[in-house]
């Protein structure tokens, strides 16, 4: 998707370098059933106090390291960059 992945803030343009706990969403399809609703974490869905690493059956890794993710919808992903090594990592969904 054009969109890709992006600062969760959608600036123009793009932010496309993260540090660890920076906000970031990706955009493509089919990331829900189509017409299914957007989901947001909520206190019922936390994981020991801490935002869930796998939720309404999404799972980002950024590298090879889970990534929290509080919010699903069809086209996106929300999700916080969690701590990796310095320099590129390929992020997956």
């Amino acid at each position: 998707n054009p969109g890709g992945v992006v600062g969760a803030g959608l600036s123009t343009p793009p932010i496309r370098d993260f540090s660890p706990g920076a906000i970031a969403s990706i955009f493509g399809q089919q990331f829900t059933a189509p017409g299914a609703p957007l989901r947001r974490v909520s206190g019922a869905d936390l994981v020991n106090g801490q935002v869930p690493q796998v939720f309404a059956g999404v799972c980002i890794l950024v590298g090879t390291v889970r990534a929290p993710v509080f919010l699903v919808a069809e086209t996106q992903v929300n999700f916080q960059i969690p701590r990796v090594d310095a320099g590129r990592a390929d992020i997956r969904v």
